[in-house]
């Protein structure tokens, strides 16, 4: 019986050992690795885990990463760019018209590439040239250099041009035409012509209205107006338009009566504008109507101003603004009142 119990304690205390030590075991494996059978979907949970980490970490902004890799911000960078060339092939494809042109105003374009360079030298204005090298020719580009050049001659001889101011406007005039011949030479027509031919124009203009309009019946005076415009050439080379040699015919007839002026101004109508004279007679209603209403409201306005100075010694200052304000109100709703 005894030898039965002793039996029993060993086995039972062998028992507790190999539980104790299958504990510590286990207990040891934590750390590294999981104790449990490992559930047959870990590993694809693990890759999802991992692309989910990597789309993060690819849409968080990276500078170095961009400077490293040029070709991101290259689509950009040439979109910059093409606009620049078509500006610099829209410029060279003006400048090829406007120096073909004579009489012409390549001066103008000619000016503002003048202004653009003007902060540096001519010579280093280069810089500012390398576009249009890249659309003009050799040949072009070396005339446009030396316009330059030119310009910049002519501009400094202008300012050191001594113009009398007895001389007429024709004496001045033609100074500063005979610097620019020698200047530009053949490119004068090319750069100055249509403003020779419009500052021409305005001078035999001026001296007919002077000296001969008032002396000639009026059918003749806007017959001789309508062959100066006509011979001058300025129409045709769009140098003035249909309104404003409308204007001047009817500076011609300013000298008439009433009545007789409306009677000439209809036929000039119908002369300058054709088919648009009756939308030009309203327009001109509309423009009288208004010069009216204007000039009432002026003259409205003077009499409320002399009646409130006469009265601003005899009032309040307060009370002198107060009513001078709702007065005035008052005229420009009654004149005005959309």
């Amino acid at each position: 019986m005894m030898n039965r119990r002793i039996s029993l304690l060993a086995f039972t205390l062998l028992l507790c050992s190999l539980g104790w030590w299958w504990l510590n075991a286990t207990a040891n494996q934590l750390p590294n690795e999981p104790a449990a059978t490992p559930s047959p979907h870990s590993e694809t949970d693990n890759k999802i885990k991992r692309t989910e980490d990597v789309k993060t970490s690819s849409s968080q902004h990276n500078p170095a990463q961009e400077a490293q890799n040029p070709d991101a911000l290259s689509e950009a960078e040439l979109a910059a760019k093409e606009r620049q060339s078509q500006l610099f092939e829209a410029m060279a494809q003006e400048y090829r018209q406007l120096r073909q042109q004579a009489p012409g105003n390549l001066q103008a374009w000619l000016d503002t590439l003048w202004q653009q360079c003007q902060a540096q030298s001519v010579e280093r204005c280069e810089q500012q040239l390398t576009g249009l090298a890249a659309v003009l020719s050799a040949e072009e580009m070396a005339e446009l250099k030396a316009l330059l050049l030119d310009y910049q001659q002519y501009q400094q001889q202008l300012g050191q041009l001594i113009l009398s101011t007895a001389m007429s406007p024709q004496q001045r005039f033609a100074e500063i035409k005979a610097l620019r011949e020698q200047t530009f030479g053949q490119m004068t027509d090319a750069l100055f012509g249509q403003e020779h031919q419009f500052a021409e124009y305005q001078f035999k203009l001026d001296e007919f209205q002077q000296l001969e309009a008032a002396g000639l019946p009026v059918a003749q005076r806007l017959a001789k107006l309508a062959e100066l415009q006509q011979n001058s050439g300025i129409s045709a080379e769009g140098l003035i338009g249909p309104d404003q040699a409308y204007q001047q015919a009817l500076r011609m007839i300013n000298d008439l009566p009433a009545a007789e002026r409306a009677e000439w101004q209809d036929k000039l109508r119908q002369q300058y504008f054709g088919d648009e004279a009756k939308n030009v007679a309203a327009y001109e209603q509309q423009q009288r109507q208004q010069l009216k209403k204007m000039q009432a409201y002026q003259q409205a306005l003077r009499q409320l101003e002399a009646r409130f100075a006469a009265l601003k010694s005899q009032l309040e200052p307060q009370v002198w603004q107060a009513q001078y304000a709702e007065a005035l109100q008052q005229l420009r709703l009654s004149h005005f009142p959309n």
